[in-house]
């Protein structure tokens, strides 16, 4: 497979394998980039990747409006949907095994625990966010990126908002 045909939106790695978001499918390479197989085909669109310490890949479908948690053969885990989370653009997972899903035209971010199940809203447009687009956990989460609509960015010192929500 010639890796500039791969259309990739976003990459990830795990041990040996490279984990590449293209439009329509999760592709798995191997070290070397030579493919190995395509798992987690969408009617959507692909955007987001990420895989947990458990080797499962999550993945954000922005025009189905779903995150998808498959193992490393292709079989669905989890799907995660909520009408409070529109183009999911991005996924993180935390040290506890916590995911945060991007909502870019829901302005806001979802923490689900590690099976997929909704704790809270991590951050929303009343925090100060609009079209957020990328989350980035900087060392020991002591701070957060969260870049928005591309041009701006919102970055978080100390203690994690809404803690206590």
């Amino acid at each position: 497979m010639d890796i500039s045909n791969l259309k990739a939106r976003r990459l990830a790695s795990s041990k040996n394998k490279i984990i590449v978001a293209s439009v329509s499918d999760v592709k798995i390479l191997d070290q070397d980039g030579k493919f190995s197989k395509s798992l987690g085909s969408s009617s959507g669109e692909i955007f987001g990747v990420c895989v947990t310490k458990n080797d499962n890949i999550l993945y954000t479908d922005r025009k189905t409006d779903e995150l998808y948690c498959i193992d490393m053969n292709g079989k669905v885990l989890f799907t995660y949907s909520d009408k409070s989370l529109t183009c999911p653009t991005d996924v993180k997972v935390d040290d506890d095994g916590n995911i945060y899903v991007v909502g870019r035209m829901s302005h806001n971010i979802h923490m689900l625990s590690p099976e997929g199940k909704f704790i809270k809203m991590f951050l929303s447009e009343k925090d100060g966010i609009h079209r957020p687009y990328f989350l980035y956990f900087y060392k020991e989460f002591s701070q957060v990126m969260v870049c928005c609509d591309m041009d701006d960015s919102f970055p978080l010192n100390g203690d994690l908002p809404n803690q206590d929500s």
